[in-house]
């Protein structure tokens, strides 16, 4: 059987390798005439991801944790790359699209880092957002 295989030191080092932990780094969106939003966790590795995301607007609200008056959601597609952000999120019956997040990024030899997009909810029009966060 495998386990019996499995010296204690050899179980202990995968337990060690299986718990480092991750660099992340904040996104929060806004939209300027509306209380629509979005904050997200991105990972800082090899392959760019996604680890959480929560949307509101005026009328929903969805989160890929548990938060108070958010429905449950899931990340259904992430593309991240140095100029752009699209997230998908879906409901927790994974049946409809329930917020989709579009970012372009680029840089501003003055004042930084500027990042501007849209967060479309379902059955709503997009609404333009600009975001801080690296």
């Amino acid at each position: 059987m495998f386990i019996k295989s499995i010296t204690s030191a050899t179980f202990v080092s995968l337990c060690l390798l299986s718990t480092h932990a991750h660099a992340t780094a904040s996104i929060s969106c806004g939209a300027t005439n509306s209380e629509t939003g979005a904050k997200f966790i991105l990972g800082a590795g090899p392959i760019p991801s996604v680890y959480s995301a929560t949307v509101a607007s005026d009328t929903a609200a969805y989160s890929t944790s548990p938060i108070e008056n958010h429905e449950p959601a899931s990340i259904a597609r992430s593309y991240i790359d140095d100029e752009t952000i699209k997230i998908d999120l879906v409901d927790d019956q994974a049946t409809n699209v329930v917020a989709k997040i579009r970012i372009i990024r680029t840089e501003d030899p003055e004042t930084g880092p500027f990042q501007i997009g849209y967060i479309q909810m379902l059955g709503a029009a997009p609404e333009v957002v600009t975001c801080d966060g690296p």
